[in-house]
């Protein structure tokens, strides 16, 4: 009537055991390696082209916005070179 209770330990209950851990620990490392890309916002942000600088004379300056700054482009002259060498 009573199913029979087991009063010593089998070798199906490592093998059993030790597979529920594998199934946990190989998931735990899925998860982790799945969420080490980044989100969307993140690469929405970096996905910015490089500005396209066409040929400046010197001595112009450009101002491009490169993601969410803006960024100050300026060819120098040889006379600002040549100042900035010796400073």
């Amino acid at each position: 009537m009573f199913a029979k209770r087991r009063s010593r330990r089998h070798p199906e209950d490592f093998l059993y055991y030790a597979t529920g851990q594998v199934t946990v620990a190989v998931g735990a490392a899925v998860w982790l390696w799945s969420s080490d890309e980044p989100s969307a916002d993140c690469e929405a942000l970096s996905s910015h082209p490089r500005p396209m600088c066409p040929q400046v004379e010197p001595g112009t300056q450009l101002t491009a916005n490169v993601g969410l700054k803006q960024v100050l482009f300026r060819r120098r002259t040889k006379e600002e070179n040549d100042r900035k060498r010796i400073g």
